[in-house]
């Protein structure tokens, strides 16, 4: 299986649930024109998987692309550790969305599996010190 992703996070989840994997990850541009955002995610994610299947037609390929919603205001990765701090400041004591779709391809065995998981998750209320300590974890 190929994992079309640098994410060391999904790259642990993979591991830990005894999957062999490489990693190939895919350079594409992370935009999109569709409106809904969960259809703008899933559009991301395909992207992704289509640049590195198209080259791997016999390989199975995960792509996944996630992000954080607010009220409407879409989450990224942070830049720094800056805008982390100001993310986690933001989302402190409040419900916000995590949305992540995934896509799974094998072209010559016509198989294709996507979909798009949507989790309200909820901060305590995260003090200065609480949000450091946990930058300082990486």
């Amino acid at each position: 299986m190929i994992l079309a992703s640098n994410s060391q996070r999904r790259q642990e989840i993979l591991k830990d649930a005894g999957f062999n994997f490489k990693v190939i990850a895919s350079d594409v541009e992370e935009i999109s024109d569709k409106k809904i955002i969960t259809e703008r995610i899933l559009d991301i994610a395909e992207k992704k998987l289509e640049q590195i299947a198209k080259n791997n037609v016999n390989e199975f390929i995960l792509a996944a692309d996630t992000v954080v919603e607010l009220n409407g205001k879409v989450f990224g990765k942070p830049k720094n550790r800056e805008e982390a701090f100001k993310f986690l400041k933001t989302l402190s004591g409040k419900v916000h969305r995590v949305i992540t779709a995934y896509v799974f391809k094998n072209i010559s065995k016509n198989i294709l599996i996507k979909e798009v998981v949507v989790s309200e998750v909820k901060f305590f209320d995260l003090d200065n010190d609480t949000i450091n300590w946990y930058l300082d974890t990486g």
